[in-house]
């Protein structure tokens, strides 16, 4: 169909009398999704007019062609906001962006680094490691749950870096210049010290 991967086949095909040919073109689109290559399969279901001692040959009765794809794209992962250890803390946020969009999943695997700490009672929840691109989509989002700790403490920051494509999503790499980001941790914890005689 239109906007997709080729136009509508008519469903008939003749061959000439005092010919043993007849091309069936499948007109190939340009869907501007990246993708595997697909693949277009016709089979001969009946001589509907002609020679009644012509038949279809059951062993080559069918065909498949297949259509290859030119786009290919690329992933980086950017801060989209800093976090807030508070009361009510403020999430952090990665943004990970494909320059087009695919007609599978993007499934990325990432680590997770910096001088913040992750798990219960620390400065944020633990990150899964992986984050999926969906297909038709540019872009996921990491968010970062950042803890309220009650320790004071200066800004910290969470960094992360996609290591891997794990999903079957060909033509599509990891930008090397746009694999790490970084977000900062900031606390809005405050103390004070004093002096007093004990005897």
């Amino acid at each position: 169909g239109d906007a997709n991967d080729y136009l509508p086949l008519a469903g008939t095909v003749t061959i000439a009398a005092g010919a043993t040919t007849a091309e069936i073109v499948v007109f190939v689109q340009n869907d501007l999704l990246v993708e595997p290559a697909e693949t277009v399969i016709v089979t001969l279901a009946a001589v509907t007019d002609g020679d009644p001692d012509i038949t279809i040959d059951d062993l080559n009765g069918t065909a498949t062609l297949s259509i290859g794809d030119d786009d290919a794209a690329t992933v980086s992962v950017a801060k989209v906001a800093d976090g807030t250890e508070a009361a009510t803390p403020a999430p952090g946020k990665f943004r990970v962006t494909q320059t087009q969009a695919s007609a599978v999943d993007t499934v990325l695997s990432y680590t997770v680094s910096g001088t913040a700490t992750a798990g219960d009672g620390n400065d944020f929840t633990p990150l899964s490691g992986t984050v999926t691109v969906a297909a038709g989509s540019l872009t996921a989002d990491i968010d970062v749950a950042v803890l309220d700790d009650d320790l004071v403490e200066g800004t910290e920051t969470v960094s992360v870096t996609l290591t891997a494509i794990t999903s079957v999503s060909p033509d599509v790499s990891i930008n090397t210049a746009g694999r790490t980001a970084t977000l900062d941790v900031l606390d809005d914890d405050a103390a004070s010290v004093s002096l007093a005689r004990v005897n």
